[in-house]
């Protein structure tokens, strides 16, 4: 492997890792980039299909704020320790335990049908889309209107 084909990326770590990272390259005398060429490869697939288990393959689409209410129960500081047991946001784990509380109901699309289409057009995007022209109505002035 020639240092021509790297590329270099500043990575924050624990002392703890980066200790077992420089001893199990070490035992198996592999350099920098070998050992993290075969991490990715052999642990990645892993990583992944464990993560789509878990719901991280979750639905996608455009994301919406949502105003949302804690109880008092300490919900929050529950969100707040996982976060920092695991180190991932408390939002992505808010939204993994939503996509697990609801894996059993009907997808958004089956339940768009339901709804009224007044609640359908108060969901419906305010903005255009970009490129597309604004749409205006056009103003008489006053006697320019129809005549007969």
């Amino acid at each position: 492997m020639t240092t021509a084909n790297l590329t270099y990326r500043v990575i924050r770590l624990p002392d703890v890792l980066r200790t077992a990272i420089r001893a199990t390259r070490d035992a198996n005398k592999f350099t920098n980039a070998e050992f993290v060429g075969r991490a990715i490869e052999q642990e990645l697939p892993k990583l992944i299909a464990s993560l789509q288990s878990l719901g991280f393959a979750g639905p996608r689409g455009q994301t919406r704020p949502m105003r949302l209410p804690f109880p008092d129960d300490g919900s929050l500081d529950l969100l707040r320790e996982a976060s920092e047991t695991v180190g991932l946001p408390a939002t992505q784990l808010l939204a993994l335990c939503f996509v697990a509380a609801t894996k059993d109901t009907p997808t958004a699309s089956d339940a768009a049908h339901d709804e009224s289409p007044k609640a359908a057009k108060r969901r419906s995007p305010r903005r255009l889309p970009k490129g597309e022209p604004k749409r205006t109505r056009v103003r008489r002035a006053k006697g320019q209107g129809d005549q007969p």
